[in-house]
């Protein structure tokens, strides 16, 4: 398992995106991610659970237009599965993907 701590930088924009280069600096730190491992996303956003417009960026029943949270950018996906990890795993509200969301759609 490995731990990437993104969560001063999601404290500072809550539609903060995991880069290659935050796995980059984990990696130069404690070593190459070993294939076949768990990465675990730390984004600090599991403390908001108990406010719901901090943890979503917004309350508004029914309105997922000004929803907020961090997630991990497609380029660090795309690192990770080049590094053929088994899986990744952190903290989000209701998509994969951070930025902010216009619907509550789910992907297949």
């Amino acid at each position: 398992m490995v731990l990437v701590d993104v969560s001063a930088k999601a404290a500072k924009d809550p539609d903060y995106r995991v880069t290659p280069q935050d796995l980059e600096a984990e990696e130069k730190a404690r070593g190459a991610i070993a294939r076949g491992a768990l990465v675990i996303l730390r984004t600090g956003w599991a403390k908001r659970w108990n406010d719901r417009k901090a943890y979503f960026g917004d309350d508004t029943p029914g309105d997922a237009s000004h929803l907020h949270f961090p997630g991990l950018s497609a380029e660090g996906a795309k690192l990770l599965v080049a590094r053929g990890i088994s899986g990744a795993a952190w903290t989000r509200p209701v998509s994969i993907t951070a930025r902010r969301r216009t619907s509550l759609r789910t992907r297949s």
